[in-house]
């Protein structure tokens, strides 16, 4: 038996499953948040702007969002769980610091929005979180990934904020020196 063609199909229109359409919808909502930080600060924002730029409701914002500012958490959380995943190992280990640059560089645009919202110690404290739920419980081993977080995020930091200027390859170098404690 031939299959019959519904009318959505023969226009070639898709249909998403409700969880496709969430989170496309959850998507636009951030992307639009992310765009329009870009000439404007979060307080002057408001949901009108947000809803009418990702092209979904009000009732489709708020299905997902209680406020702006859980967007933006939701968006960090993304950055967040992007830079985790390109910093896995340990930042003295050969190896770790091209790769961290050059992925890094790729999310450098919403990272800068982000930090230009304000929510940089935000962002420090999101990666610590959950980056020490990973690790053994001593004491000195929490503070020693405690230092090397900080240290790795304080040098992503000011590299995108400086406009991420230098090459990957030259700040992966410029960190490995720092590191073995060579000049360069």
């Amino acid at each position: 038996m031939a299959e019959q063609k519904t009318e959505m199909s023969a226009l070639g229109i898709t249909r998403y499953s409700n969880e496709q359409a969430k989170r496309i919808t959850k998507e636009c909502i951030k992307t639009a948040l992310i765009q329009l930080l870009e000439n404007k600060e979060m307080e002057k924002i408001s949901v009108s702007e947000i809803v009418k730029r990702a092209g979904v409701s009000r009732t489709a914002f708020y299905a997902h969002y209680q406020t702006k500012e859980d967007v933006l958490k939701s968006a960090l959380g993304g950055v967040i769980d992007e830079i985790i995943l390109l910093a896995p190992g340990n930042p003295r280990d050969e190896g770790f610091w091209l790769p961290l640059f050059e992925e890094t560089k790729k999310y450098e645009h919403p990272f800068r929005l982000l930090l230009k919202a304000g929510l940089g110690d935000q962002i420090l404290a999101e990666i610590t979180e959950r980056y020490l739920a990973t690790i053994e419980d001593s004491t000195f081993s929490r503070y020693q990934e405690v230092l090397w977080i900080g240290a790795v995020y304080n040098v992503l930091v000011t590299w995108i904020r400086g406009g991420s200027m230098e090459p990957a390859e030259e700040m992966a170098a410029i960190c490995e020196a720092i590191v073995s404690g060579t000049a360069m």
